[in-house]
């Protein structure tokens, strides 16, 4: 897997810092290691966008109908939106520290033993006052990044710029410094706070959505219905206020039959956000009781299944939700999943978008509900692993900084 493969690259030193009052372990990722994979992933991502762009620069098309749920679902708006997914970040002190047996096996023989981490603990000075933590982590510094990283390359939120003088090396390391704990810690001591629950509480309720994601059963039989229950009006009946959404865009089949597909054998949707865009009259066509018609935020742990397009979609979110504490490979790998899943979610709509490139999925009929299905699967398969690393990202950023553990 690529984020096996790039931790398993990183070279990572562990140094033992002396503080006053307090003991902080710190990884170093040498410059060698992290920029090319910063510019990796840079590269990536604007590949992956670039169909979605609009001509003249690097902000999305809200007209084009795979890229615009970037825009309306999370906000990704103007260049700025772009960039925020386009910035590298490095994988947390707490993921560095469970992988270190691996990532000194791929150390020289020299190496390792020219230093090892007991040599490390004992010969570290502090030239540079860093922040005081809470925690036992004092981060992960990237060697040699600069202020101007930060305008394309790095993250910028959580991150010091700072200078280690060590007796290991014959110069400082300077660099860019992440370290969550510290961000977290001075934003509950500046609102004068005993606690993190305002800070963590959001964290726990996406890291319970994905838990409890892994863990439900699959369903496979939607057909991605949601886009026609949103269109759906019978007879005699007004325009749906959901009806505007992609209004730009042609229908590929007629009102009838829209209300036919989503009447055939009604519409088994578990997305909490989907089911709210639903036409007031497609709601009672839902196969999930109470949940057609009445559903609220608390309801996505119990509904929330990873065969869905939209759950796979959100995959997306919650990665830039935990932001810069998390590998930005897994971003990126979370931004292809989102895509994925939205093409697969527009080719079955009613929505004519042959103009961008993407042929029908034509699921009003039993040969389309075949051929989304199989397309499900696959992206099902895609997307699981995805979830649980960025599952596993959750419980060591909670864990590191709030000391939770999950």
């Amino acid at each position: 897997m690529a984020y096996r493969r790039v931790l398993l690259e990183l070279l990572v030193l562990v140094l033992n810092l002396s503080l006053p009052a307090q003991s902080m372990k710190m990884a170093v990722v040498r410059e060698s290691i992290w920029r090319p994979l910063a510019v990796k992933h840079s590269e990536r991502v604007w590949e992956l966008l670039q169909p979605g762009l609009i001509s003249s620069g690097s902000r999305l098309d809200p007209c084009h109908p795979v890229y615009n749920f970037l825009l309306e679902y999370y906000g990704f708006k103007g260049t700025k939106g772009c960039k925020r997914i386009a910035r590298w970040s490095p994988p947390l002190m707490q993921t560095l520290m469970q992988k270190t047996p691996e990532i000194w096996n791929k150390f020289s023989p020299t190496l390792v033993e020219s230093f090892s981490v007991k040599e490390l603990c004992a010969n570290v000075e502090v030239s540079a006052q860093l922040p005081e933590t809470p925690g036992d982590s004092g981060g992960v510094l990237l060697e040699n990044a600069v202020e101007g990283d930060l305008l394309e390359l790095l993250h910028y939120r959580g991150m010091k710029l700072v200078s280690i003088q060590t007796n290991l090396f014959e110069q400082p390391i300077n660099g860019a410094l992440y370290n969550p704990t510290n961000h977290y810690s001075t934003q509950v001591a500046g609102d004068d706070c005993t606690n993190t629950d305002s800070s963590s509480g959001g964290f726990l309720f996406f890291q319970s959505i994905l838990d409890a994601t892994i863990k439900a059963e699959p369903i496979m039989h939607c057909h991605g219905l949601h886009e026609w229950a949103m269109q759906y009006r019978p007879e005699r009946q007004p325009m749906p206020p959901s009806s505007k959404y992609q209004s730009h865009l042609p229908l590929r089949v007629d009102q009838q039959t829209i209300n036919a597909a989503v009447e055939r054998r009604g519409v088994f949707c578990t997305h909490v956000d989907a089911l709210r865009f639903f036409a007031p009259a497609a709601k009672a066509w839902n196969q999930f009781g109470e949940y057609g018609t009445t559903v609220s935020r608390r309801d996505q742990t119990t509904l929330e299944q990873p065969g869905c397009v939209h759950a796979n979609m959100d995959l997306l979110k919650y990665a830039m939700r935990v932001t810069p504490w998390i590998d930005g490979d897994l971003v990126g790998d979370a931004l292809d999943i989102a895509l994925q899943a939205r093409k697969l979610d527009i080719a079955s709509s009613p929505y004519d978008v042959s103009m961008y490139g993407l042929d029908p999925i034509p699921v009003e009929t039993s040969e389309g509900r075949k051929i989304y299905r199989e397309m499900q699967v696959d992206l099902l398969r895609n997307a699981q692993p995805v979830r649980q690393r960025i599952l596993a990202a959750y419980n060591d950023f909670l864990l590191q900084t709030f000391a939770i553990q999950v």
